[in-house]
């Protein structure tokens, strides 16, 4: 099979210096960066010095097969190459989606990320590294969400030191109805100081940004479509939230359905003496809201006279929660 390779292209337009008259002279250029058989740009910043830094994901050939690695690499301000750093090899894979300047000034670059292979606690394990302003790797550390699978999609300096990172998270292979919202509040060093998991959806792309009253503002993919959740800086005001525990990741009561009869099945000990129900229609709008005790092992819940079509319920109890896409008739 001829395979053809295809070219990486980064355009950045207009830089500006001066020149000796002391006017703007712009500065354009258009170059080709070649590190595998498949490139592709997936984050750019500027520098202090005026330089870029771009994270890259690059596939090649390693036993036979298509191995992706992770490139992070600099160009001068005419788009020189400076120097590269290449994470993955043989038998690893990595990939890298967002890159953020270390908050001190002289101390590199963190590039978030994924990366499967020798050392992964999981299928995938959600992957920060940090490099050097001369390339050079000064550390990499991996971040289990719910063990399966886990990546982050984005990075961003926190509102008063060290990083946030989001991406998503997996039980178990397919992730349709398991997946989470991942988010780590990380230091300079990489340790981690919170993490939060939200949801029960399907997450496959999430972005992160800081807001002006020292809060984030995380957006991803619901059930309803996509959504946004305004968390402080301490990573709490989300409404689906799971807390970083290994009991938050068991789901204590299965949902089940038999007509327009759902029950509740309390497969667990719930501390919480208070279950919450709500039931949305296909848009969001919730149209029931009811509370049942917990001192019984099964609960039916009976919807009727309902408009036949697809809805959601949601149960609440204590700081978990599970959602559930149902029809009924």
């Amino acid at each position: 099979m001829q395979i053809i390779k295809k070219t990486l292209i980064i355009v950045l337009f207009i830089i500006s210096q001066l020149n000796n008259n002391g006017k703007a002279q712009e500065i354009t250029w258009d170059n080709e960066y070649h590190f595998g058989y498949v490139d592709a740009i997936t984050d750019v910043k500027t520098t202090t010095e005026n330089n870029f830094i771009s994270t890259c994901r690059s596939d090649t050939f390693g036993w036979g097969a298509f191995v992706r690695r992770s490139i992070t690499f600099k160009v001068d301000t005419y788009g020189e190459l400076q120097w590269k750093s290449i994470i993955g090899n043989d038998w690893t894979d990595s990939e890298s989606y967002s890159l953020v300047v270390s908050d001190n000034d002289n101390s590199g670059y963190l590039v978030a990320g994924s990366v499967i292979g020798n050392g992964s606690i999981g299928n995938t394990d959600a992957s920060i590294l940090k490099i050097g302003n001369d390339g050079e790797l000064i550390w990499q550390k991996q971040y289990d969400g719910l063990s399966y699978s886990d990546s982050f999609k984005s990075i961003i300096s926190g509102n008063i030191d060290g990083y946030v990172a989001v991406g998503q998270t997996c039980p178990s292979s397919g992730c349709e109805e398991n997946a989470k919202l991942f988010v780590v509040n990380l230091n300079e060093n990489g340790d981690t100081i919170w993490t939060k998991l939200d949801g029960d959806y399907y997450q496959t792309e999430t972005a992160i940004d800081r807001t002006i009253d020292n809060g984030y503002i995380v957006g991803g993919e619901g059930y309803f479509g996509a959504t946004l959740a305004k968390i402080d800086d301490d990573g709490n005001g989300f409404t689906l939230i799971h807390e970083n525990n290994p009991e938050a990741t068991v789901n204590f009561i299965e949902i089940l359905q038999y007509g327009n009869t759902i029950t509740l099945n309390l497969k667990h000990r719930i501390d919480s003496k208070i279950i919450n129900i709500d039931l949305f229609d296909i848009t969001g709008n919730k149209i029931i809201t009811q509370k049942e005790s917990t001192d019984r092992d099964v609960i039916p819940l009976i919807f009727n006279n309902m408009n036949t079509g697809v809805y959601i319920i949601k149960v609440n109890y204590g700081t978990s929660c599970q959602v559930k896409k149902i029809f009924l008739i």
